[in-house]
């Protein structure tokens, strides 16, 4: 249930290392998605960026994986400086960095 997939999602501490990623990433000939959201409050740039792909398990055999949430592979949140070279930073520059990263 969808219950139980956040109760394992919010009690797990363990981060996924570059390979875990690229490999379900990689594990299947369907595309991974990648959102990026940048914000702008109090004069401070934010950028979120969330890479997802299907979560498929060696045991499907058919389409099982289309009634799965999708499997997070990277969160990352930064917080820019206020100032930037030798302008302040905008909400651009931030979409910019997610873009970049």
């Amino acid at each position: 249930t969808v219950d139980e997939i956040d109760e394992t999602i919010t009690s797990s501490t363990e981060t996924m290392s570059n390979n875990d990623i690229l490999y379900y990433a990689t594990q299947h000939d369907l595309p991974i998605f990648v959102s990026m959201d940048g914000g702008l409050e109090n004069g401070l740039a934010t950028i979120s960026i969330t890479i997802v792909a299907p979560h498929i398990l060696d045991t499907d055999e058919d389409d099982e994986w289309q009634n799965r949430p999708a499997k997070a592979l990277l969160i990352r949140s930064w917080r820019l400086p206020r100032e930037w070279g030798s302008n302040e930073t905008c909400i651009n520059m931030a979409e910019s960095l997610g873009f970049i990263l």
